[in-house]
């Protein structure tokens, strides 16, 4: 089974909840650990950001970071607790309205079996 350690996801959190990363399905089901979450309001006023797991693509979203967690200007809030998931499971993020929030999700995926 192969093993890789790699940048899952980068980009800005959406303003509506949304799909941050989605473990692969497709050319081969991968499992994956999200080693570490790095969250970075690069705007000019205090954001709040949620972050949820989400089994699967029709699952229930669960909390993984307290509600309405707030970030001010130039803050960065690191969450190095692992998740652990499965083929099709997703993380899933929202800044509040207006926020500029940059995001870097690392981990590893392996195939799964």
């Amino acid at each position: 089974m192969a093993v890789t350690i790699k940048s899952l996801a980068r980009s800005q959190l959406p303003t509506t909840q949304g799909d941050l990363y989605a473990a692969p399905t497709t050319p081969a089901a991968k499992s994956t650990i999200v080693k570490n979450m790095r969250f970075v309001n690069v705007g000019s006023a205090t954001v709040t950001i949620n972050i949820w797991f989400k089994r699967g693509s029709g699952g229930t979203a669960y909390r993984i970071l307290p509600k309405d967690m707030a970030i001010a200007p130039g803050q960065l809030v690191i969450e190095n607790e692992e998740v652990t998931m499965e083929s099709d499971d997703r993380i899933q993020g929202q800044v509040s309205s207006g926020g500029t929030v940059d995001y870097v999700l690392s981990g590893v995926e392996r195939d799964q079996s």
